[in-house]
């Protein structure tokens, strides 16, 4: 008998708790009258327009300076710098003609630290802009200054919880140039 009752009251406790987290759930779900099929509607129905983020907001802000500037040829001088390494910062200079680049070399000739692939992913601005999203998709801290006049990316700081994965990135020189240099 005692077996029985044990079980009925088990059972109405489980029941019990279900109901409560289901009218917790609906009150919640009441609050916020934008809940849409499981999701917010930013997330249902992702647009340009609606950016709530204010570091969102100055990356979208430097995104259309730099489209409206319509730059497509200049020399910038990037660098990285690991947090992890003793090594001090790489220089790397780019010339980008009429959107596509033309030459990428390390600005120090005694530098023999190997090949520049790192930098294959910021070698012009757009794959700047293009690169930003990722980082902050990896987790992480992500932090951006960009460029008052044309918007470009001056400084990226990306800070993860893993030793070998925060870095400084820098445009620390950017020169337009014509497209027939």
């Amino acid at each position: 008998m005692r077996s029985t009752r044990y079980e009925w009251l088990s059972l109405i406790v489980v029941i019990s708790a279900v109901v409560l987290f289901g009218g917790l759930t609906a009150c919640s779900l009441k609050r916020n009258p934008h809940f849409v099929g499981g999701r917010s509607p930013e997330i249902a129905n992702p647009s340009a327009s609606q950016i709530f983020d204010p570091a969102d907001r100055a990356f979208e802000d430097a995104r259309l300076r730099w489209r409206n500037a319509n730059i497509s040829s200049y020399d910038m001088t990037i660098s990285l710098e690991m947090t992890s390494f003793v090594e001090p910062a790489r220089m790397v200079q780019v010339k980008v003609r009429r959107g596509d680049v033309l030459s990428m070399q390390v600005v120090d000739e005694q530098d023999r630290r190997g090949g520049l692939s790192f930098y294959d992913k910021y070698k012009t601005v757009d794959l700047i802009f293009y690169r930003i999203p990722q980082l902050k998709q990896e987790g992480g801290t992500v932090e951006v200054d960009y460029n008052s006049i044309y918007g470009y990316p001056e400084k990226i700081r990306f800070a993860k919880v893993a030793a070998d994965a925060s870095f400084t990135f820098k445009v620390l020189r950017f020169e337009l140039v014509n497209a027939e240099n």
